[in-house]
């Protein structure tokens, strides 16, 4: 194994050093310009290897690691579909700081830390969403029928109230040819059943109404 450059007080390993309110042994790494915590380790080279673990995954196997001779490749075959929330996450869980009774650091507190995919509690959440999302979905779906249905029934509404006018339209139409055919003024201002009525009494005589 080769170390690399003294990059903290209490460790020759990259990406180490010992916490204070615990005494273990942390891994982190520098993403995007600022540190990202890997889990804390009873053992420093435990620590060491997180970290090498989460450069390999993130950066390639180009950069300068503390064990050049470990073999990752079981771990990069794990993680190489993750990203790189779920790759940290990955490492966290092995980490002997994370749900087996040991004191959570601060960092661990102020670390986002996203559901690990491919658990059983993450699938079942999955699933849940989706058939959240679905019923949503078919509840806007539902509505958006619903209101169509409702514009339609507007609008035969409207035909047929627009039907009656013109019928009663060409019935008055009817009735006004009538009476000049026959000779007889356009005196009723009454309503158009009135009007008919009146045909009827005026021209019995000379014709039959129907």
């Amino acid at each position: 194994a080769t170390r690399g450059a003294m990059t903290s007080r209490s460790s020759g390993y990259l990406g180490v050093r010992r916490t204070r309110c615990s005494l273990k042994w942390e891994g982190r790494i520098k993403l995007g310009g600022r540190q990202r915590f890997l889990g804390s380790y009873f053992s420093e080279v435990a620590a060491a290897e997180a970290r090498d673990k989460a450069v390999i995954a993130l950066r390639g196997r180009d950069a300068q690691l503390n064990f050049h001779d470990k073999d990752y490749s079981a771990f990069i075959q794990d993680t190489e579909s993750l990203g790189e929330d779920e790759v940290i996450e990955h490492i966290k869980r092995a980490s002997d700081g994370f749900g087996k009774g040991a004191s959570t650091s601060l960092h661990q507190l102020l670390e986002p830390t996203p559901i690990a995919t491919g658990s059983p509690t993450s699938e079942l959440e999955a699933k849940l969403a989706r058939a959240r999302s679905e019923a949503a979905a078919l509840r806007v779906q539902l509505e958006a029928q619903q209101q169509q249905l409702e514009a339609q029934k507007l609008q035969l509404e409207a035909q047929q109230h627009q039907l009656v006018l013109l019928r009663r339209q060409h019935n008055r139409n009817t009735a006004l040819r009538e009476r000049k055919r026959l000779g007889v003024g356009a005196v009723s201002t009454g309503s158009d059943s009135d009007a008919d009525d009146g045909l009827c009494a005026r021209v019995r005589p000379r014709a039959s109404c129907i």
